[in-house]
């Protein structure tokens, strides 16, 4: 009869069982947002590009159809990919990251203020 106790899986980088899962979590959802911003980028380059081909066969433009379904996939390749980095933010988005920059420098003007304002009157409660 064995003593063993039975295996819970193999060690992970993280150390114990939980932090090891939480890891790996992350790992493989950053994994997975990578591999569909890739099949999105394709997708839509490949898609613009057969839109200009069509237009091509369709009003007999030939290239430049293809030339600017082409253009266009690439465009939105780039936004997507400047978009995913947090380059290029929407007009509102940048306008609430201001907002909260204006607010949390409010709060700290605040909170120094009410500290100057009783380092005052410890002073003026110490001289007299």
């Amino acid at each position: 009869m064995s003593t063993r106790s039975p295996r819970k899986g193999p060690p992970t980088a993280g150390g114990d069982g939980e932090k090891g899962a939480a890891d790996r979590d992350e790992r493989s959802g950053s994994w997975v947002n990578s591999s569909t911003l890739g099949i999105q980028i394709v997708i839509t380059f490949i898609v613009l590009a057969w839109a200009g081909i069509w237009l091509d066969g369709k009003y007999e433009t030939d290239p430049w159809g293809t030339l600017g379904g082409v253009a266009l996939g690439m465009f939105a390749m780039f936004a997507t990919m400047l978009r995913e980095a947090g380059i290029w933010k929407s007009l509102a988005t940048r306008e609430r990251e201001a907002a909260e920059r204006e607010a949390a420098d409010r709060e700290a003007g605040e909170a120094n203020r009410v500290g100057e304002e009783r380092t005052r009157t410890e002073a003026e409660d110490e001289r007299g």
